[in-house]
């Protein structure tokens, strides 16, 4: 939560960059001096933070190298494991079974008798995807029992994990065949379905070199008018999106799919 001080600072920091370097200044460099004051008030105690932000880096490279994992709560570690080994055959990389340690507690919040926190932990790999999904059950304290599952539309936290697929149809399938799962809509009619024709007029890249290429603008309507994709929800309560034909946003791990074939060019238009 930003906090009215720093909120504040923020405004006299932008209204300093303004009148030092005129309307047309860098939002980054706004950042980065905010970033720096906090630095220099935190690091107190060599922890480097500061020495980061002497780098050509901009401020979130300083401190961010990459997704560690995505972690879900879970009631019962070895029922989670086989499940997401059904749904996504997910690989086992490390267990911590009745896990006490006073550090681990104290970071996750527990400061009031540490010792007293047990919790298992499962790291599992969704293959093709470098994602690391982290498994975890609290015995003491226990976890609460009641799992919630948001509509696509409700704010607080992350809404959905999406994930690319080369076959959109295959994956519903298999989604459809696990009878834990649900569907974001139990409509017999529900499936994936294929976003309608968008116009370059209905969206702006943020690079305006690229917003004035007419060619990249006609290809980004390209692939968002032949993606298909659908949500589901898992059982602990995780929605889940599996698309198809979204390039250009993400990470390919994987072989590139099949380009989707031109029919307007096919056609002669």
């Amino acid at each position: 939560m930003t906090h009215f001080s720093e909120l504040s600072e923020y405004k006299e920091i932008k209204q300093t960059t303004i009148t030092r370097n005129g309307p047309n200044n860098s939002q980054t460099e706004v950042t980065r001096e905010v970033t720096e004051r906090r630095v220099e008030r935190t690091d107190r105690t060599g922890s480097g933070a500061k020495a980061l932000l002497q780098t050509n880096e901009q401020p979130g490279h300083a401190f961010i190298r990459g997704v560690s994992h995505i972690n879900i709560g879970v009631t019962d570690l070895p029922l989670a494991i086989d499940y997401y080994q059904r749904l996504f055959n997910v690989t086992p990389v490390r267990i911590f079974e009745q896990f006490r340690n006073i550090g681990f507690a104290q970071a996750a919040g527990f400061l009031d008798q540490p010792e007293q926190v047990s919790v298992s932990i499962a790291f599992v790999e969704i293959p093709g995807t470098g994602l690391t999904l982290e498994l975890m059950q609290y015995h003491n304290p226990p976890a609460q029992k009641v799992v919630r599952a948001y509509k696509v539309n409700a704010v607080g936290g992350v809404r959905h994990i999406a994930l690319k697929v080369v076959d959109i149809d295959l994956a519903f399938a298999h989604v459809k065949s696990l009878p834990e799962n649900q569907l974001i809509n139990a409509s017999p009619e529900y499936k994936p379905f294929k976003i309608d024709p968008i116009q370059a007029s209905e969206f702006r890249l943020y690079d305006p070199d690229l917003e004035a290429d007419k060619a990249e603008k006609d290809q980004v309507c390209r692939i968002v008018g032949n993606i298909r994709y659908f949500y589901f929800i898992d059982p602990h309560g995780v929605q889940w999106e599996f698309e198809q034909g979204h390039a250009g946003i993400g990470t390919d791990t994987g072989p590139e799919p099949e380009p989707e074939p031109d029919i307007d060019a096919q056609n002669g238009e």
